[in-house]
């Protein structure tokens, strides 16, 4: 009864679905594009673990920030140790101006360690999380690029190498699917014998990672998300995607031309009544399988909630999300 219903249900207001879904991909288009941004650090740090007990010792009892923003200045061998000196208080001193500075550490005033011949360490604490370090880190290169002067300057520190990898798992997501998704689709015209049909495949699979991603970045803003994220969801959503579409768009085709088959009048065809049959036995097999491929998967993912790293989370996080749009 399920089945009839679904089948009718799809063949009398085609049109309202795809409206329903349209609004749906675009307002989670919105949100999968600040997903980078929700992103935090690899994931692997153990919460309430001994090195997160050992890093709040270290902030409190010896007052060193936890994320540190390093800065690293390089004298030129043609600039004298009392230039380099001043090049480096004066450059503090205009950081130290910036609104998400909280505090610095100068290699100049408090450890000697900091400060060797030819090289100099500053860390920086900016009372900012450092998934949430991109505008900061802008405005602080912006100032340490005003002039050459006697040295070089350079940033590293979790919060720096977080943003390069974030950025860089952006862009190689964008090469990946801009060259995945056109051998994909070649694939699927050879497999469907046409181009419509490889189209809707390839469209299912674009807008379910597209949901998945808006999903997931919505959820950002309760739980730590791992950068590995950003490639996860795109890796596992296109490929159940296309392959839950190959099943079902296939059985489709074979219920169809049966039906074609079996009628006299070719005409027949486009009545709504045969179109809800031809659903309907398409939902009763390939529907079925699909639906119950996808709950194993579901099954299979949700063992990684148990494991207590951010990581594991957010791996599961994505496809959960994916396979929660594939039942609907």
């Amino acid at each position: 009864m399920g089945y009839r219903s679904l089948a009718v249900f799809i063949s009398r207001y085609p049109r309202f679905i795809i409206l329903c879904w349209v609004f749906v991909i675009g307002m989670s288009a919105v949100w999968a594009w600040k997903l980078p941004g929700m992103v935090q650090d690899h994931g692997l740090t153990l919460v309430h673990g001994d090195a997160q007990a050992v890093e709040h010792i270290l902030e409190d009892e010896f007052d060193s920030p936890a994320d540190p923003v390093v800065i690293v200045f390089e004298k030129k061998e043609t600039a004298s140790p009392t230039v380099f000196r001043q090049w480096i208080r004066d450059r503090l001193n205009q950081v130290e101006l910036l609104p998400a500075v909280t505090s610095i550490t100068s290699p100049l005033d408090t450890k000697a360690e900091l400060l060797h011949d030819h090289t100099a360490y500053a860390w920086v604490n900016m009372g900012v999380p450092s998934y949430q370090m991109g505008p900061p880190l802008k405005q602080l290169r912006t100032v340490l690029t005003t002039d050459e002067g006697p040295g070089t300057i350079k940033l590293t520190g979790k919060a720096v190498v977080q943003q390069d990898v974030n950025r860089l798992s952006f862009k190689d997501l964008e090469r990946a699917e801009v060259v995945g998704l056109p051998i994909a689709l070649v694939i699927l015209c050879f497999a469907f014998r046409g181009l419509y049909a490889a189209m809707i495949a390839v469209v299912m699979g674009i807008s379910a990672v597209i949901t998945a991603m808006g999903v997931t970045s919505l959820l950002g803003y309760y739980l730590e998300l791992s950068n590995f994220i950003i490639n996860v969801i795109p890796m596992v959503g296109m490929a159940l995607s296309i392959d839950f579409a190959l099943i079902i768009l296939s059985r489709y085709r074979e219920e169809l031309q049966q039906s074609y088959e079996d009628e006299v009048e070719a005409n027949v065809l486009e009545s709504v009544v045969l179109q809800s049959e031809v659903l309907q036995r398409t939902l009763r097999t390939a529907g079925r399988a699909v639906l119950f491929s996808a709950a194993c998967v579901l099954l299979g993912l949700l063992g990684l909630l148990w494991i207590r790293l951010p990581m594991f989370l957010s791996v599961s996080l994505g496809p959960l999300s994916f396979c929660f749009y594939r039942f609907c």
